[in-house]
């Protein structure tokens, strides 16, 4: 018998199927087994991994009659349980006859039996006085049981109960989400939270199931977004670093869609590929020279090298770098840009201060805006 469930049902499954192998060694049955065939996402919008199973077939025979099927008969049709991969058709439209007592009566279920070469329909009520059998109640109630295993197939029956964190991520929008939201609020790790500043994580978490909530304060997904997801992919993809951290990234890549365990390492992606651009941005850098004076208002054409955030008492600081030759300028500021890194542009702004960081000189702007 092959049946589908939904992965968060396994669990249970397994309990459900431990109690069955228990039953039918009390009732010296063949003990039932099963097998996980395949594992996939499930078609439609909401992505739920599912389960293919193999569950053995129980060929039950009782003095030479063996159990096909199970019928409940409804006002508004037959629900039919077949016990075999093959039953014939003619039994989901019958009426709940019985061919051993013959009488016509109103009849909740019947069942289907075999002898090899004739098929036969016998009530419920009936089952005891025609197989002779002295325990044919248990046989049938485990039976039940075994196909009981069919609900699990019924999305009705489950889709409901599926949790939130059990539907699986498009990896592209988490990525775009992660990279609007990094821009918006910048980026904290799952390490580096606070009760009153949480991950990335979290804020990407509410985007992929509440973007109504976001869209209300003006955050969207944009084309610099889009733009960075498919960056952030391909940079997986082609990095050559050994690093299990890498490695995880790449298993979780090949195909389109993650759980949502995973969410964390997927949005950590988008933080490193933003990271690891604007090293490469300063590293191309030999010398660097203080620009200005102190108190000097300043417009100058410079490249957009990325930005870093840190979290304090008062919010977010970001710090905005940008580049012109030698001249190295950060922008300490509250606000988050929509800029591509290696973008380029005008800045105006007044010189703040002039520092050094790790060697190179920097000149610190206040006030700015970018033309």
């Amino acid at each position: 018998m092959k049946i589908t469930i939904p992965e968060f049902l396994f669990n249970e499954f397994q309990a459900r199927f431990a109690a069955l192998v228990k039953k039918a060694k009390k009732l010296g049955l063949p003990e039932p087994t099963f097998e996980i065939v395949e594992k996939y996402w499930s078609e439609g919008k909401d992505k739920i991994e599912m389960i293919d199973m193999e569950i053995s077939e129980q060929s039950i025979v009782l003095n030479g009659w063996r159990f096909l099927a199970g019928i409940e008969h409804l006002p508004t049709g037959n629900l039919v349980k077949s016990y075999v991969d093959t039953l014939p058709t003619e039994y989901r439209t019958c009426k709940p006859a019985c061919d051993h007592c013959h009488k016509s009566r109103p009849r909740n279920k019947t069942f289907v039996v075999t002898n090899g070469e004739t098929n036969l329909q016998i009530g419920s009520t009936c089952v005891k006085d025609f197989l002779g059998d002295n325990c044919p109640e248990k046989i049938v109630n485990y039976l039940e049981t075994f196909f009981s295993f069919q609900d699990f197939t019924d999305e009705n029956e489950w889709s409901q109960r599926c949790p939130r964190d059990r539907f699986g991520l498009n990896i592209i929008e988490c990525f775009e989400a992660s990279a609007r939201l990094i821009r918006e609020y910048g980026f904290t790790s799952k390490a580096r939270e606070t009760e009153t500043n949480p991950s990335t994580s979290v804020f990407v978490g509410n985007f992929l199931y509440k973007p109504e909530a976001f869209k209300r304060d003006g955050i969207e997904i944009e084309e610099i977004d889009v733009k960075t997801a498919k960056l952030t992919l391909q940079w997986i993809k082609t990095n050559t670093s050994e690093s299990d951290y890498m490695h995880n990234l790449k298993v979780l890549c090949e195909t389109d869609f993650a759980r949502y365990k995973d969410l964390n390492l997927l949005v950590s992606a988008v933080g490193c590929y933003l990271g690891d651009m604007a090293k490469k941005a300063s590293a191309s850098v030999v010398e660097s020279e203080y620009y200005g004076n102190i108190g000097d208002k300043i417009s100058i054409h410079c490249s957009y090298v990325g930005s870093v955030n840190f979290d304090g008492y008062y919010g977010t600081t970001f710090f905005h770098k940008f580049q012109s030759g030698a001249f190295h300028f950060v922008w300490k500021t509250g606000k988050s840009l929509s800029l591509e890194i290696g973008s380029e542009g005008e800045i105006k702004g007044t010189v703040k201060d002039h520092s050094e960081y790790k060697g190179v000189k920097q000149t610190i702007l206040t006030r700015c805006k970018l033309v």
